[in-house]
C-alpha cells in the first residue's frame, strides 16, 4: 500500500471540506477522483502532498507520515515532495526558463544529481510526452496542451513514486484535451497517479478505481463499471446520471 488515508478532516473557518475519508492506493493503481463542484477534490491532494494542512485524521504516502497541522513549509516535509510530483491547473511553469530547463531545475537544486544524468532523463521524458523537439522553446511559445505535457514530464523528471494531478484538462480545448489524456493513458500501470478529472471517458477506461466525492465525504469507491454505470450511493447515482 502506498497511500493510506485515515479520518481525514480539513475545515476552512467554518467550512468542513473533508470530513472523514477512509481510503487506500495500492502501488500502481490510476485513481480518477470525481464529483461536483466543492466535493473537496483539490484539497484531499493538496492533504496528500502537504501543501494543505489538515484537522485530523492521519495520512501516510509512500512510506512518509503526516500529521495533523503540520505547516506547509516544514523541512519534515521535504522527503515527501521528492516522492510525490504534483501537476496543477495553473501549469506553473517558469516563463523565462526553456523546456528543457523546467525539467532540469529541480533534479539539480533539490538532489542535487549531475547534470548530464538529469538532462538526459528530462529528454527521454519530452520524448515520452511528444514533445522531444520543443526542449529549446519557452513555454510562451507552446499551446496550452503542450504546457501540460510539460508540467507533467517535469514532476516525472523528479522520479515521484506517486504523481497527483489536478483536472489537468480543465483549461484545454477538445483536441489539447486528447492529448494529455493520451499521455496519462500512455503512463498508466507505470507510477500511481491520483488524477482529479471530469472526464468520465478517461475514469471510465483508464483508472483502476474511481473515487466520487460528495460535501467533503468519500460516498463511492470501486472499479469504474461498477462506480460508473452501477454506483451504490444515491449521490453517485445523481452525478453520473447528470455527467
Amino acid at each position: 500500500m502506498i497511500i493510506s488515508v485515515q479520518g481525514l478532516r480539513k475545515a476552512h473557518g467554518a467550512r468542513q471540506v473533508l470530513r472523514g475519508i477512509d481510503a487506500f492506493v495500492e502501488k500502481g493503481e490510476t485513481i480518477a477522483i470525481v464529483g461536483p463542484s466543492g466535493a473537496g477534490k483539490s484539497t484531499l491532494l493538496r492533504c496528500l502532498n502537504g501543501l494543505n494542512s489538515f484537522d485530523g485524521g492521519s495520512v501516510e504516502v509512500a512510506g512518509i507520515s503526516l500529521a495533523p497541522h503540520t505547516s506547509p513549509d516544514a523541512p519534515q516535509l521535504l522527503p515527501l515532495r521528492a516522492r510525490v510530483g504534483m501537476v496543477f491547473q495553473g501549469l506553473n511553469l517558469f516563463p523565462h526558463l526553456s523546456v528543457l530547463e523546467n525539467l532540469c531545475l529541480a533534479p539539480r537544486q533539490v538532489r542535487r544529481e549531475p547534470a548530464v544524468q538529469v538532462e538526459k532523463r528530462a529528454r527521454s521524458l519530452l520524448e515520452r510526452v511528444g514533445l522531444g523537439d520543443r526542449w529549446q522553446s519557452r513555454p510562451a511559445q507552446l499551446s496550452g496542451g503542450q504546457q501540460q505535457r510539460v508540467a507533467i514530464a517535469r514532476a516525472l523528471c523528479m522520479q515521484p513514486e506517486v504523481l497527483l494531478l489536478d483536472e489537468p484538462t480543465s483549461s484545454l480545448d477538445p483536441e489539447m484535451r486528447g492529448e494529455v489524456l493520451s499521455v496519462l493513458r500512455d503512463l498508466a500501470g507505470s507510477c500511481t497517479m491520483l488524477v482529479v478529472t471530469h472526464e468520465m471517458t478517461f475514469a471510465r477506461g483508464v483508472a483502476s478505481r474511481v473515487w466520487v466525492l460528495d460535501e467533503g465525504k468519500l460516498v463511492e469507491d470501486g472499479p469504474p463499471a461498477q462506480v460508473c454505470d452501477n454506483p451504490r450511493s444515491e449521490r453517485a447515482r445523481s452525478f453520473f446520471g447528470a455527467a
